[in-house]
């Protein structure tokens, strides 16, 4: 492309597959998610105790609008990280699976064959002060919903889940 030009002149642009939102309607996104865990109280005394309720909240990188149990759009042959630094993160493990709240159970019995592994990553300890995270690099052969939850506590994730989408665009080359 030239680096300078009048305006109403022609500009040469090649290239393969160009997601713009007036183009093709793709939802374009910065891919990083900020992850906090919600705790609340446990009501009732004695036998009338209560369990305590977690679940995990999620927003976009810097925008402070955490929603929780959301519903989250990924595309295919994308790469999405979710940040756990912070604090509250500390004895959560984010873990992405086929069936919701996660594949709970006998890791002997086959209930864990429930986590989806394929994508997924992750970099230090979520909470630790450390720049933890989960990056997951959805593969094309993903499930159209997958589920987010914790690893170590049910109930964590919620209704939330991930819709796993096809990005739609077009296949341009555009001509001087």
């Amino acid at each position: 492309a030239p680096t300078s030009g009048g305006s109403g002149e022609p500009v040469g642009i090649m290239g393969n597959y160009f997601f713009d939102d007036l183009m093709s309607g793709f939802d374009d996104t910065n891919r990083e998610y900020e992850i906090k865990v919600n705790e609340s109280l446990i009501t009732g005394t004695g036998i009338l105790a209560g369990t305590t309720y977690r679940s995990f909240s999620i927003a976009h990188s810097g925008s402070n609008d955490f929603s929780e149990s959301s519903t989250i759009q990924l595309y295919r042959n994308n790469k999405y990280y979710f940040n756990q630094s912070d604090k509250s993160n500390l004895g959560h493990q984010f873990r992405i699976g086929l069936v919701p709240d996660g594949p709970w159970g006998d890791p002997n019995s086959g209930w864990l064959s429930g986590e989806w592994r394929t994508g997924v990553s992750f970099l230090y300890q979520p909470g630790s002060g450390l720049e933890a995270y989960t990056s997951f690099e959805i593969p094309s052969g993903a499930p159209d919903r997958l589920y987010y939850y914790d690893q170590y506590y049910t109930g964590v994730g919620g209704t939330g889940y991930l819709e796993i989408l096809d990005a739609s665009g077009f296949l341009v080359t555009f001509e001087p």
